[in-house]
């Protein structure tokens, strides 16, 4: 059975309202259930709160996942290159953004991203339940519903292409 790297993370605030995080890293078999990583959680909030100043009033629980085979990157390919995509947000007036990294540049038609598949089969899966239960949401939990707009955004990555760059003298 395989086991998950994963981190206990809770978030502090001060007096002074100033935020601060605590990261506990952990490890945890694969046939844990949300319900122990939760109990796991509570835990070790159980031991760390009586030892700090700061109220602990959120946190959660991440793992990594490794892909067993990554297919190799598009030739002229560039994570500057965002599809950001707007979801409506359950019950409000309001949308909640999910920026694509990398769109390829097919999906591009005339400046504008061409919705048909497959940017609608990722657009259905966001806007639908999640098998086994649960839905895609905003960081506070309220459920996204349908696609509102798509638009082309550009974001600066170029401090780690710089770290890749070899200059020559």
């Amino acid at each position: 059975m395989a086991n998950y790297n994963g981190n206990y993370s809770f978030s502090a605030i001060d007096d002074a309202k100033v935020r601060a995080t605590v990261t506990l890293p952990m490890r945890f078999a694969e046939a844990a259930t949300l319900t122990q990583l939760v109990a796991g959680w509570n835990g070790a909030l159980a031991v760390l709160q009586p030892i700090m100043g700061a109220s602990i009033d959120k946190g959660h629980i991440s793992f990594s996942q490794v892909v067993s085979s990554p297919p190799a990157p598009v030739t002229d390919s560039r994570v500057e290159q965002n599809g950001v995509f707007n979801f409506a947000i359950s019950g409000t007036t309001h949308r909640q953004g999910i920026a694509v990294a990398s769109l390829l540049d097919t999906l591009i038609t005339a400046g504008l991203i061409d919705l048909g598949t497959p940017v609608s089969d990722f657009t259905d899966l966001i806007s639908a339940a999640i098998t086994g239960g649960g839905v895609y949401a905003t960081p506070d939990g309220v459920a996204l519903g349908a696609l509102v707009d798509a638009f082309l955004s550009f974001r600066k990555h170029r401090r780690q292409l710089r770290a890749h760059t070899l200059e020559l003298a």
